[in-house]
């Protein structure tokens, strides 16, 4: 699931919010190879692998061998991104093995990449075993102010009508402090975003909007 793109100069001028830096799954200190490297140097990857770690960690009591040989058979071939492209291959590895690890339970085929239709940008969506989604959404508003936006979710508790994420760190609620409520049919999606500005969105910015699967 992994699509990349590329935000638009003008959002170069507008006021950003602190981007997180999610670890991979991995110590990057001891990254010994070239695509090791490449997703420690690289936000999305580094979220995507951690995202990965944290799914493969929740199928290993039920998946047996036989999860642990096709993670494996997996490393091997995501190792052989070629340097040409490495970003959007090891992406597109990511995203292929998201949606067969989720091929059980994710009835709804929630997992994926969503292009922001409000603007431009991404939401990556990943649902868990557990009824939680963990999601990515990378967005820049329309212009004039093209104001940019980016969040990390993990354990937002997903149900027939969406999810509903709270920032961990604004425990007065909804009214008060950043939250994201996420709706997902027939492969599109609409998020709507309370209070999310001060912390995760440039001057005007909202998550705010509809989004289409890819």
């Amino acid at each position: 699931m992994r699509a990349r793109f590329l935000l638009p100069l003008l959002a170069l001028f507008a006021t950003t919010p602190a981007l997180a830096e999610t670890a991979p799954s991995f110590d990057c200190d001891k990254a010994g190879t070239a695509v090791e490297k490449a997703i420690c140097a690289d936000m999305t990857l580094s979220w995507l692998d951690h995202t990965m770690g944290r799914l493969y960690a929740a199928l290993q009591g039920s998946g047996g061998t036989k999860l642990r040989d096709s993670q494996r058979a997996w490393l091997a071939d995501r190792n052989k991104c070629p340097a040409e492209g490495r970003a959007n291959c090891l992406s597109g590895q990511y995203m292929t093995r998201f949606a067969a690890l989720a091929a059980g339970y994710d009835k709804g085929r929630i997992a994926g990449v969503y292009t922001y239709l409000d603007g431009s940008g991404a939401m990556t969506a990943i649902p868990f075993p557990n009824g939680t989604l963990a999601a990515r959404i990378d967005t820049v508003g329309a212009g004039p102010a093209y104001p940019v936006c980016m969040v990390e979710l993990e354990d937002a508790p997903l149900g027939k009508a969406g999810a509903r994420w709270t920032d961990p760190d604004s425990p007065m609620g909804d009214d008060k402090h950043c939250s994201i409520g996420l709706s997902f049919s027939n492969g599109a999606a609409g998020i709507e975003d309370h209070g999310c500005e001060v912390a995760y969105c440039g001057l005007n910015g909202s998550f705010s909007g509809r989004y289409q699967k890819n």
